[in-house]
Parts: structure tokens; sequence; C-alpha cells
């Protein structure tokens, strides 16, 4: 009896103190661990891409920087280098299918006027931009921007695995 009570109480902790964020797929993603996690890993070099700020664009700011009408998503996260000129961000939008292309142009209109407004200045711009990486997890739209672009989407996609 006492060993049965033992185990009991043990599950319930182990599956208690689990953290739980959320999956991409499921659509409760906790994005503030995502990026969390993703600094972490720029911070320790993992990842050469430009360190993001801590706070993210405020939604009135991600409807101004891409051109985007919010009432198409259901929630966004986007969040900027800490230093402008180095050219890194990550964008995550909880959008259906059926909006997705609203996303699409939006990261569209954002990847041309970051082209006008640092082309000239940043040389490597044109090709972080065209190296830049969009494309779906699961409920989620997502926009890389930065050296690692491709690593900082596989880091994502194995967060779900």
């Amino acid at each position: 009896m006492k060993k049965r009570l033992l185990i009991g109480i043990l599950l319930c902790l182990l599956c208690g103190c689990r953290e739980n964020n959320g999956t991409f797929a499921q659509g409760d993603k906790n994005l503030s661990s995502v990026f969390s996690d993703i600094n972490e890993q720029i911070a320790d070099g993992a990842f050469s891409i430009a360190l993001l700020k801590d706070n993210a664009l405020s939604e009135r700011e991600v409807e101004t920087l891409y051109h985007l009408d919010m009432t198409k998503i259901d929630g966004c996260m986007v969040k900027t280098a800490a230093v402008q000129a180095q050219l890194g961000e990550i964008a995550l939008f909880k959008v259906k299918k059926e909006n997705e292309g609203e996303v699409k142009k939006a990261i569209k209109s954002r990847k041309e006027a970051l082209k006008k407004q640092w082309g000239a200045y940043v040389p490597e711009a044109a090709d972080l931009l065209y190296q830049a990486k969009e494309g779906r997890i699961g409920q989620y739209y997502y926009f890389v921007l930065g050296s690692d672009s491709e690593k900082v989407v596989n880091y994502m996609q194995k967060m779900d695995a």
C-alpha cells in the first residue's frame, strides 16, 4: 500500500512539474519561451544572428511596420535586433491558412522596407533579406531574418518534435 501511494505521489510530482509550453501544432505555443530559448542560443554562439530585443513589438508597431491588418491574424510576436543595423528579426504570426496570403504579403512589404532602409548602409543587407526564411510551423507562420535563419527555423521545428 505504501509503495503504491509513493508511486502515485511521484507520478503526480513528475507530471505536475513538467513545464508545458504548448505546441505550434495546437496553436498554444508559449512564444515568450520560444524567443527566450532562441536568444539564449544566440548568446551562446549557436546561431550567428543578431541578439534580439527583450521586448516584442506592440501590435500597433507590427501593423505599421508590416502593413498588416491585425484582424486577419489570431496573434503574433515579433522581435527585432537589439542593434537595428544588424538586421535580425524573428516574427511568429498565429494565422489560419485562409489568411496566410495576407501575412506573406505583409512579410514581403517588410522585407522591401528593410532593403530600402538599410540597403545602402549595410553591405550584406540584400543577401540577408534574400536568405531570410518564411513558412509554416503548425498554426504559426514565421519570418526569420539573419545569417543563420535556416538554423533558427530548424531549431523551432524541433521544439514540437
